[in-house]
């Protein structure tokens, strides 16, 4: 009995033995700066940052998906699709998006970011986004569908049960 309490302690210690080095947390790393954004302002960083994740990719896309609604949608004026497209490319989308990004970011994440976004694993992401969203987008068209008609349905059938009762 006594050898077993012993074995359980010494077993207890050395699974708990990893988790010490958990409960001091070592000094901070200081935060990494990718050496091609030196001396930049932040606002230069973000623009980078936006680059780097494909931000303006994912916007050409969006883009494409409201081009393709607006020639479906009854009621437009002619040629209302091609003047969009026309006047949405005359306007910076992105120097619009720096201050969002400017106010809740602080540099030293910004910086972070881009150390990630240039490193192979960030680029992966950053070639799969759109792709992710494309798929996203789908899906939640798909999901939107669905839930009304359910919700339609369900309407109905709480009307019917309604008549029903009166």
């Amino acid at each position: 009995m006594r050898t077993s309490l012993v074995r359980a302690a010494i077993v207890a210690a050395l699974l708990a033995a990893p988790l010490t080095g958990c409960m001091h947390p070592a000094a901070p790393l200081p935060p990494r700066v990718a050496a091609d954004v030196k001396g930049m302002t932040k606002d230069q960083k973000i623009r980078k940052l936006l680059q780097l994740t494909g931000a303006e990719d994912l916007g050409k896309q969006t883009m494409d998906q409201m081009m393709m609604q607006f020639e479906t949608m009854p009621g437009l004026p002619p040629g209302f699709a091609r003047k969009f497209r026309e006047l949405a490319l005359q306007q910076d989308l992105v120097s619009m998006l720096v201050p969002v990004y400017a106010k809740n970011l602080e540099e030293k994440d910004i910086d972070g970011a881009i150390v990630f976004y240039e490193s192979d694993e960030g680029r992966a992401v950053s070639r799969a986004q759109p792709v992710i969203v494309r798929e996203s987008m789908q899906i939640g068209q798909q999901w939107g569908q669905d839930l009304a008609m359910k919700t339609m349905k369900a309407l109905r059938d709480e009307d019917v049960r309604q008549k029903e009762t009166q």
